[in-house]
């Protein structure tokens, strides 16, 4: 084998009050608005989040969708929302298979995320003609140690995995939901520092540190795109 290595970045933030804010709250009685300090935890939970599933190429961090480790291939067929039922499921059934079939047997998915219009859409449409059961409850109970979820961040990403082309495209993602095939790397989580006093005001720098997704498994995440129409 050969040595590899992640980068890890901070991501930092702030959020402050004013003297005026200080004493406008201690006449009132009442605690200082809690807004801005959830808005500053809120700004640093997105960040971690888009770098997790696109990665930070400025600062060479690796998100799950476009990573190096992960395999990736267009639908058979593709286009769910105007597709047959037996090509979405024909689609699905390609790709968990194709996992199983090459790894023989050693890696097999127990999870598989498709991009919420789409999920919508096998949710709620029928098997076939004259029956209550969608296609959803079919892949299911076809598959019954595989957990279907829904992923909204899936829809329209700018640049096509497989190909590396310009999108958008639709994706689903097809993987073992386990810290022994990928991890999302925190080594620092969320943290707030005292309170600086500048001029007039008091700053809260906030921080945290991560070092993107790193795939131990290469053969165990699969990323499946074009079901966009």
């Amino acid at each position: 084998g050969k040595q590899l290595s992640a980068n890890v970045r901070s991501i930092g933030g702030s959020y402050g009050y004013s003297v005026q804010d200080i004493r406008r709250a201690n006449m009132a009685g009442v605690p200082l608005e809690q807004r801005k300090a959830n808005a500053a935890r809120k700004a640093n939970d997105q960040l971690t989040n888009s770098i997790a599933w696109f990665g930070d190429d400025t600062h060479g961090l690796q998100g799950l969708l476009y990573n190096a480790n992960v395999t990736k291939a267009a639908a058979t067929n593709g286009g769910w929302l105007s597709a047959t039922a037996d090509h979405i499921i024909q689609d699905v059934n390609v790709a968990i298979g194709n996992m199983i079939s090459t790894t023989k047997g050693v890696e097999t998915p127990d999870t598989v995320a498709i991009a919420t219009k789409q999920f919508a859409h096998i949710s709620s449409t029928p098997r076939t003609t004259g029956t209550d059961t969608t296609i959803l409850e079919f892949l299911r109970r076809v598959w019954p140690g595989i957990n279907f979820i829904s992923v909204p961040e899936f829809e329209a990403l700018a640049i096509v995995p497989s190909t590396g082309l310009a999108g958008p495209t639709d994706v689903m993602l097809i993987y073992r939901r386990s810290p022994d095939k990928l991890t999302l790397e925190i080594p620092q989580p969320y943290e707030q520092f005292p309170a600086q006093e500048r001029n007039l005001n008091f700053v809260v720098p906030t921080h945290s540190r991560t070092g993107g997704v790193i795939v131990y498994y290469p053969l165990s995440v699969s990323v499946i795109d074009g079901l966009e129409v």
